[in-house]
């Protein structure tokens, strides 16, 4: 095995074989003590963050007793180790001290959300996981078991995340997109000229979404609706029985103009879109970006879909729109972010122009 230049150690309750101390649910310790054993494996940690799962949410959470964990960790590691606190920062925070491996010391439940939404947050940023257990179920991930002195290690990894797929992504947003702005740029002029002709209105329309890691962007449309139309969305659901939230979707829309329903119903809208995947705040496929009263609804699966830039379209556009049910939108948006690849964006984008000739669900 290559020298690692740092390792992060992350724990489960589980694995009940070895002795743990009382009032703490983590293996952490008695791994540390191992590895200290068998410098051959190349593993030096870094950090440990240990963690327990909610008996009341079945969701994991921070180990709340600091004192007793870091009392153990002294006792099996020579060398002073941060502890960090589990929350959504963690992923960026591992980056920051160079940490290359996350290594969980018990396995958690098998085909469980815990494991595979954890696994997603570390794989996008590039950071291999290690299991020092058995193999675990994780369809789309690459595997490879090892036994190392008689520590079966097991690493896995979404080759779709790596630096160098990654670079092949971004070069082809830019291609793409400059695609797009050239040979849509006489379409783009028409609509321009039929917005302002109808109303003297502004052509285009921005709002506040939030992009990769939470981080929000400004989205670019072409104007389909009324000028100060966000103040009416609040009353107009209401009217009609809905509340804001993250599927809230209104059939018969007063505010749009006749520009608007036509382009909206052909995608047109969206054509500005394409220099914002230019910049790169969006890329050409990948989930709709979302406002943030949307964001603060995900659970923690659906929250994986902001480990990816935002698409201009993606599997929700080619797959029924509006007419799909939420559990049907989620179930695409996540299900991209673990097996995206160029060839699947291609595919997206040429179901598009399907579905821009001959559109259905689109409200």
């Amino acid at each position: 095995m290559s020298s690692l230049g740092g390792s992060l150690l992350h724990t489960n309750e589980l694995n009940k074989d070895r002795p743990i101390p009382t009032g703490l649910t983590t293996q952490i310790p008695p791994l540390l003590k191992l590895l200290g054993n068998r410098s051959q494996l190349n593993y030096r940690p870094i950090a440990v963050c240990p963690i327990r799962i909610n008996k009341t949410t079945g969701e994991l959470e921070a180990e709340p007793d600091y004192d007793l964990m870091l009392s153990e960790v002294r006792k099996n590691w020579d060398e002073k180790l941060p502890i960090m606190r589990y929350d959504d920062n963690l992923v960026s925070r591992i980056a920051t001290m160079g940490g290359q491996t996350v290594m969980i010391t018990d396995i958690l439940e098998r085909f469980s959300d815990n494991l595979n939404t954890f696994a997603l947050r570390m794989e996008t940023m590039n950071l291999e996981i290690a299991l020092t257990t058995s193999a675990a179920d994780i369809a789309g991930h690459v595997t490879t078991l090892r036994n190392l002195q008689g520590l079966s290690v097991m690493t896995i990894t979404l080759p779709q995340y790596s630096p160098a797929a990654m670079v092949k992504k971004r070069v082809f947003d830019i291609i793409v997109s400059t695609i797009a702005i050239i040979c849509s740029s006489p379409f783009m002029l028409v609509i321009a000229l039929a917005i302002k002709i109808e109303d003297g209105g502004p052509i285009f329309y921005k709002q506040e979404r939030i992009g990769k890691n939470g981080k929000p962007f400004y989205i670019h449309k072409f104007r389909s609706m009324r000028v100060n139309a966000d103040a009416y969305l609040e009353q107009l659901l209401k009217e009609q029985g809905q509340e804001m939230g993250a599927r809230y979707k209104l059939k018969t829309d007063p505010r749009i103009t006749r520009v608007g329903n036509f382009i909206r119903k052909t995608s047109l809208d969206e054509l500005p879109q394409f220099f914002d995947s230019f910049i790169g705040t969006m890329s050409v496929v990948g989930p709709r970006p979302q406002r943030q009263f949307e964001v603060d609804e995900y659970d923690q699966v659906y929250a994986t879909r902001l480990l990816v830039k935002p698409g201009i379209t993606g599997p929700w556009q080619t797959s029924g729109r509006s007419d799909l049910n939420e559990e049907e939108s989620r179930q695409l948006d996540v299900a991209y972010v673990q097996y995206w690849s160029i060839l699947g964006d291609i595919n997206y984008i040429l179901r598009t122009v399907g579905v821009m000739l001959n559109p259905r669900g689109a409200y």
